[in-house]
This record gives C-alpha cells, sequence and structure tokens, in this order.
C-alpha cells in the first residue's frame, strides 16, 4: 500500500475511498437476430431451443422473427421480447360485433362502473401476502446495505412485489380487452392522476388502483379492436351532474355515496351516477363532431345556382376541389 501525503494525514476535502459509492447493477440484456419461433418454444442462434413458458402469444407455425431481445427480471427471470413481421387483423381479432356506447367511471373503491350496469372491482391482495410483504421488508432494513445478506433480502421482497404488480395487471387487461372488444365507443375521465398521488393518505390506494394504466390500455386497445376512446373533460362535473335533470349539486362531498337531487328528487348511486353523465358527454361531443363535418362537407354557401349568379367559391372549397 502506499504512504499518505502530508505526513500520514489525508488531504482536506478529499473523501475516503469507502465514501464513493458504486453504480446501481444493472440487469443483463442482450438482442439476437437471425431467430425462430414456434407456439411454444423460440429458437435462438448458438444457443438452441429455449422453451416458453407461455403460450399463445406467437401464431401457430415456424415463423422467422426479425430481432430477439433478452432481459433478466425480477427474480432471476428472464423474458424475451421477440419482433417479428405479421399482420395486425390476423393476430387481434374480434370478439363480437360492436353495439354500444358506455361511459366507464374509474375509482379507488372498485376499479370501473360503466353506465350499462356492468361493475368490475380491484383485484384483492390477500391479508397473509401483506403481512408476508411487511416482514420481509422489516428483514431487508435490517441488513447491512451492500452486503450480500442485504442483496438477497431486497430480491425476496422485489419477488413479492412482482407477484401483487402481476395479479393487478392481469385484472386490467381482462377488464380494458373486454370493453374494447365489446363496444363501440368507450368514454373516459380525464383524472390527474400525479395531482391525487400528491396526497400521502390516498396515494398508496391510487397507485395499486392503475388509474393511468387503465387510460393507457384503453387507447391503444382501441386503436386494435376499433373501439373509440373519448376523453372527457377534466373539470366535467360527472359525480355532482344529475342525470336526470342536469342539476350540478354543488355541495356533493366526497364521502356521499348516494344522494337525492334536490330539484327532481331522483336518488342517484355516486358512480353509476357518474359514468351515465359520462357516457351522456361523449354522445353529445361525437354528435357535434359529426354536425361539424357534415356542415364542411355541405359548403359555407350554398349553390352557386340558387342566386341566378355566379359567386365566387369559398378558399376552403377550392382547397379541398385542389386535393380530391
Amino acid at each position: 500500500m502506499g504512504a499518505l501525503r502530508n505526513g500520514g494525514k489525508r488531504a482536506a476535502g478529499r473523501k475516503p475511498l469507502l465514501a464513493y459509492r458504486s453504480k446501481k447493477r444493472r440487469r443483463a440484456s442482450f438482442r439476437l437476430y437471425d431467430a425462430y419461433a414456434t407456439e411454444s418454444s423460440i429458437v435462438l442462434p448458438r444457443i438452441g431451443e429455449i422453451r416458453l413458458k407461455e403460450r399463445g402469444y406467437i401464431p401457430p407455425g415456424r415463423k422467422r422473427l426479425v430481432s430477439v431481445t433478452i432481459k433478466e427480471g425480477v427474480g432471476g427471470r428472464w423474458f424475451v421480447c421477440a419482433l417479428g413481421r405479421d399482420d395486425p387483423k390476423e393476430t387481434f381479432g374480434k370478439d363480437g360485433g360492436h353495439h354500444s356506447v358506455v361511459g366507464v367511471d374509474l375509482g379507488v373503491k372498485t376499479l370501473a362502473v360503466c353506465s350499462d350496469g356492468v361493475v368490475f372491482c380491484h383485484t384483492p391482495t390477500p391479508p397473509r401476502v401483506t403481512r408476508k410483504l411487511k416482514r420481509l421488508q422489516r428483514s431487508a432494513s435490517r441488513k447491512l446495505a451492500g452486503s450480500s445478506n442485504h442483496r438477497k433480502a431486497t430480491g425476496r421482497v422485489a419477488v413479492l412485489r412482482w407477484r401483487i404488480h402481476n395479479g393487478r395487471y392481469d385484472t386490467l387487461h381482462k377488464v380494458t380487452t373486454k370493453l374494447a372488444r365489446t363496444k363501440s365507443v368507450v368514454v373516459v375521465e380525464d383524472l390527474n392522476v400525479s395531482g391525487m398521488m400528491k396526497n400521502h393518505s390516498v396515494a398508496g390506494a391510487v397507485a395499486g388502483a392503475g388509474l393511468y394504466e387503465f387510460r393507457r390500455q384503453i387507447e391503444y386497445k382501441g386503436r386494435w379492436y376499433g373501439c373509440q376512446v373519448v376523453v372527457a373533460d377534466r373539470f366535467f362535473p360527472s359525480s355532482k351532474t344529475c342525470s336526470a335533470c342536469g342539476l350540478v349539486h354543488g355541495g356533493l362531498r366526497l364521502s356521499d355515496r348516494k344522494w337525492s337531487c334536490p330539484e327532481c328528487g331522483c336518488v342517484h348511486d355516486r358512480d353509476f351516477n357518474a359514468a351515465v353523465n359520462l357516457e351522456n358527454w361523449g354522445v353529445n361531443a361525437l354528435l357535434a363532431v359529426s354536425s361539424t363535418e357534415s356542415l364542411n362537407a355541405c359548403g359555407e354557401g350554398g349553390s352557386d345556382y340558387d342566386s341566378g349568379r355566379s359567386e365566387p367559391t369559398s378558399a376552403k372549397q377550392e382547397l379541398r376541389r385542389d386535393v380530391a
């Protein structure tokens, strides 16, 4: 070992060697080309055939892939992302006809309440899993940071959290797929999820509900299955508006799950009433868009032969004729 300068004293302002922290450990990942895939396995160059745990994602038959990315997941699991060329119409089919417009009210207590009366609930976390998670987190906090035991303990916590995460996302995928396949128009609210996360009293419940993930999934699945997704205005009072007479109840509190309209006396369930108002908002928005398009299609001034004289056409009509 080399001697220290300044007579054995460490230089002023310099941190000791052990104070410097190393980079965080990154999970391994690599990409391969010239690979083939079947319904239940994937053939990698120089590695050979590897069986897949999950089946049904790859269409039957031997298919050549553009590239394959293999990543290390949580708890020693390995995942493969296959990129290939295929017709989306063959991969994503429709289960039935599109027949209705539905408003969806998202919440923390109940995942989604639809205007047609269908209610989708959250996937509850069993109490034994919650107790086990608390025990593992307590055990990991007592280990020395950076040690091998600390890495093993945090790995066990990550595996359990990954299982809870998979249960929640499984419910989200099933609900959004069902709505996108069976509905023609889905109306959802533009929720300020990041603002709700700042309230520490409900941040955990909001994060576990997956409100933003629901909207993200329904938007891209709507493009897959031909379902139109309409996002209502963020400041639209869907819960405070009476779906029967249209009165806005300004004194409605968050704890009022059922309320009666002071104007018409109709008794409303808070979530179902919000879903019905969202459906009405979406229908009115679609009618406004269709009426605007029909007005533009008919032109601004009508026919040039009605008055017996030729009038110059508008610039919008000239542009449309040039494009056509």
